[in-house]
């Protein structure tokens, strides 16, 4: 079954996820048994546009970085595959004490997954951030070269 045209997304319930490709992001959620007394995977492509969204705020570059700097990325073993293979990713417990926002919950309201898509953003955010302070030493820099005759 299948809900259409709530917010700017598209969901899809369906018993086993696949691979889909489309101009969308494309999320996977798996559902509480609970929700529908079976073991359901719910498939959200979400819009970007503009059309979609409204009290639109800028957020400021620094405030990205600022928090891009307290997420801890970590390398780890998953319990559940026992391999000698390190993953890597961020800990949903501890982005929850950076930014609620990347993270979702589990029924029980504990942090459960981090919103990757969201960091990917923050990091656009703190990139730009940096790359004002490095255009901004580097004026500076040949401002002083050119006071110092180098």
């Amino acid at each position: 079954d299948g809900e259409g045209g709530r917010d700017s997304q598209t969901r899809i319930n369906v018993r086993k996820p696949a691979t889909a490709a489309s101009g969308k992001a494309v999320f996977w959620f798996k559902r509480d048994p609970s929700d529908y007394g079976e073991d359901l995977y719910t498939l959200a492509m979400s819009s970007s546009s503009r059309r979609y969204k409204e009290a639109i705020r800028y957020m400021e570059n620094a405030d990205a970085l600022s928090i891009c700097e307290k997420l801890k990325p970590a390398t780890y073993h998953h319990k559940s595959e026992p391999t000698d293979k390190r993953d890597m990713g961020f800990i949903a417990e501890d982005v929850d004490e950076v930014e609620k926002t990347l993270v979702f919950y589990d029924k029980d309201g504990k942090p459960d997954d981090v919103d990757y898509l969201h960091v990917a953003v923050l990091c656009i955010g703190a990139i730009k951030e940096l790359s004002a302070k490095i255009n901004k030493l580097e004026s500076r820099i040949k401002e002083l070269e050119r006071k110092g005759g180098n």
